[in-house]
């Protein structure tokens, strides 16, 4: 039919027949697709109204949780950094101590050496008595050890000719 009106320059788009008595069966079936059809798509369409409620949910609390979570984040980070900090001045404290621990070893070394240099030129020097000595002295010296009294008195007299003293000392 629609070639036959394209010869006289008609386009049909659409055709609408009125009065169309089908059995009551056919019609109760074709009511039920129908039906079927528009619950399908209300239930899609419910569906996606509760995908996009959900996802708009979770906007909305993402959004209002942002600052918390980006302090959050920062505070990570900032735990991070200290972490880093505090293990590289561990790490710088760790080599001071060995450095500073070798450089009082090679000191205390070279003044052993000295030392011993020192004395051998004592011995012979003063030889092995005289070093002792002074060793000794020099002990005396630092213990603050006493080797005169503290008071000391003198008395003389003339008895039978000759004369005479007593010495008292009070150490």
């Amino acid at each position: 039919m629609r070639a036959h009106l394209l010869k006289y320059h008609v386009d049909v788009v659409n055709v609408l027949i009125c009065h169309i008595h089908l059995p009551e069966e056919l019609m109760k079936t074709q009511t039920e697709k129908i039906l079927a059809e528009q619950r399908q798509n209300m239930y899609n369409a419910q569906r996606e109204a509760e995908e996009k409620r959900i996802q708009l949910e979770r906007t909305k609390s993402q959004a209002d949780n942002q600052r918390d979570l980006m302090a959050a984040t920062v505070g990570v980070e900032i735990a991070g950094k200290r972490a880093e900090q505090r293990k590289a001045e561990g790490e710088g404290e760790a080599h001071y101590i060995s450095q500073t621990g070798r450089a009082e070893a090679e000191k205390v070394r070279l003044l052993g050496e000295a030392q011993g240099v020192a004395y051998h030129e004592q011995v012979n020097a003063l030889g092995a008595q005289g070093v002792a000595l002074v060793e000794v002295l020099k002990v005396i010296g630092e213990k603050g050890v006493r080797i005169t009294p503290d008071i000391m008195g003198v008395r003389w007299w003339w008895g039978r000719r000759r004369r005479r003293c007593i010495a008292l000392c009070c150490c």
